[in-house]
């Protein structure tokens, strides 16, 4: 896999990921939408991580995702970055 590639063909699906993650307050639409870039990031994860173990792009989509775990689950804090 060439890691470089496949960050940036889903650079943008992070970003917005990240977006939702720290919004406030989120409607119906934003919140369904936060689970779905949350699931596709978790599989997206998955195949970075069989490819190429842990290196800082897992470490990086790891970190997003909790945060978003965390948004949706409603749990009070953020995990502090290693």
């Amino acid at each position: 896999m060439d890691l470089d590639a496949y960050s940036s063909a889903h650079a943008a699906e992070w970003e917005r990921l990240r977006e939702l993650a720290r919004q406030r307050s989120l409607d119906g639409r934003d919140a369904d939408e936060l689970i779905e870039h949350y699931q596709a990031g978790a599989t997206q994860l998955s195949a970075i991580t069989t490819a190429a173990g842990a290196v800082p792009a897992s470490e990086r989509l790891s970190l997003l995702l909790s945060r978003a775990r965390l948004r949706f689950t409603g749990a009070g804090r953020s995990p502090s970055p290693s």
